[in-house]
């Protein structure tokens, strides 16, 4: 939670990363996987629940009555600032199903007790009678330095980017070279091609044979001319890492500098003079921006750390052995810093924006000290205009609902910022989450 709440800006990416990943994986797999996304009575009413509360804070702005004395405590920036959550929690309700740690367990659990190897004599057999290793599980205690890669919630899945995405293109790897020799009909022995019938079209002898033999048919063969070299990072990583990062930004800074915009507005008006709308040290809008840049931070410290993690799994062959070098320990030392000091920084983060909310509901944010801001002009310099009328107070609705009667083009701004960056990541979601397969 603290994480969350802490860095909307790395649950954003990580969202963004699963969808972008389960797109490349289906574009990857499509010709032998079928998903289908199914909702639930459960899903709806939870993204419904969040929708009403919502609106019931929008509402409550508008038909609220704002006086001189409620101006400061008015919940139109803190609704703003904390609107990410819509669209986050709508996006991770969607895609719940892949991403529910039980199920993921129960799938694994069910495919290993039916998983036949290979043997040396040609004869496969049930796995677990030969060892209780397998060939897709969850390992446990990995060490401290996979330690995010290894926790269910979802918004680790930053740490599972490059492992996961060379999981996936292992398994593609050895899929395509069976298809491919199997459309030779080249069967894995190396006998004579068995034919199938109507029901089959690969008799179950052409995919027989020795573990060497297997080994040898689903391994990776590279082109003659112009061999393409498998990177240790993955295939498609950067463009994905990039559209995931505009798409977490651009939802964190359309969602906060709406706020931003909003208290910097409310500061205008109550000190009733334009200059003075150009000081940015305003304690409320002051604390939107600090909890913005350290959102940020905690974003590039946390991803930061997570390709630190995986450089840190490289090693070397050595007399037949595989070993670290010391820039992989070095990068694995690093890593364990910089992830526990963004965990530090984002639960600081989340302490911040909540003691800043309770202070703008609280009105402490309207008194002389902040009002006629002390700490940008000094004491000798400060001064203060409480003389505010009726339209001063309406209009700071503009940024809500904007209209012609939008004073300035900086109200036009917070208005499209704010009615946009959840549409817009919403969108984007949903037109990758479950793109169409091929016939």
């Amino acid at each position: 939670m603290f994480l969350t709440v802490g860095s909307p800006t790395l649950a954003a990416y990580s969202l963004a990363i699963t969808v972008l990943n389960g797109h490349w994986m289906l574009n990857e797999l499509a010709e032998w996987l079928n998903y289908v996304h199914t909702w639930s009575i459960s899903a709806v009413a939870s993204i419904l629940w969040v929708i009403i509360a919502y609106v019931f804070t929008v509402v409550d702005s508008f038909t609220g009555v704002v006086t001189f004395s409620t101006l400061n405590a008015n919940g139109q920036a803190v609704g703003s600032v904390f609107l990410w959550l819509l669209p986050v929690v709508i996006a991770w309700l969607q895609i719940s199903p892949k991403c529910d740690s039980d199920r993921v367990h129960q799938a694994i659990d069910k495919a290993n007790k039916i998983a036949y190897v290979a043997t040396l004599e040609g004869e496969p057999v049930l796995a677990s009678t030969l060892s209780a290793r397998r060939a897709i599980n969850l390992p446990k205690g990995s060490g401290e330095v996979r330690h995010d890669e290894m926790s269910t919630p979802p918004i680790y899945n930053y740490a599972r980017f490059f492992p996961w995405t060379l999981a996936v293109e292992h398994v593609y790897y050895a899929f395509r070279e069976a298809s491919e020799k199997s459309n030779r009909h080249q069967p894995v022995s190396g006998r004579n091609w068995e034919r199938g019938d109507k029901n089959t079209r690969v008799h179950h002898l052409n995919r027989r044979g020795t573990s060497t033999q297997i080994t040898a048919y689903v391994k990776d063969e590279p082109a003659k001319i112009y061999p393409k070299l498998r990177s240790r990072w993955g295939s498609g990583v950067f463009s994905r890492f990039l559209v995931a990062a505009l798409m977490a930004l651009g939802l964190t800074w359309g969602t906060t500098g709406a706020a931003i915009i909003v208290a910097f507005l409310r500061r205008r008006e109550v000190r009733h003079c334009t200059f003075c709308a150009l000081n940015w040290t305003g304690m409320s809008f002051g604390s939107y921006l600090i909890y913005g840049i350290n959102s940020t931070l905690v974003w590039i410290m946390m991803v930061t750390s997570s390709v630190l993690a995986h450089y840190s799994t490289f090693t070397v062959s050595f007399k037949g052995r595989y070993k670290h070098t010391t820039t992989t320990r070095l990068a694995g030392v690093l890593s364990i810093l910089l992830r526990r000091m963004g965990k530090v920084l984002a639960s600081l983060n989340t302490v911040w924006i909540i003691l800043t909310c309770l202070f703008q509901f609280g009105s402490f944010f309207d008194r002389c000290w902040c009002d006629s801001s002390v700490f940008y002009l000094g004491a000798k310099n400060a001064y203060n205009v409480i003389d505010l009328g009726v339209q001063d107070v309406s209009s700071l609705n503009a940024p809500w609902i904007g209209g012609s009667h939008s004073p300035s083009l900086t109200q036009d701004l917070s208005h499209s910022l704010i009615s946009g960056c959840a549409l817009v990541f919403l969108g984007f979601v949903n037109v990758l989450i479950n793109p169409a397969l091929p016939d």
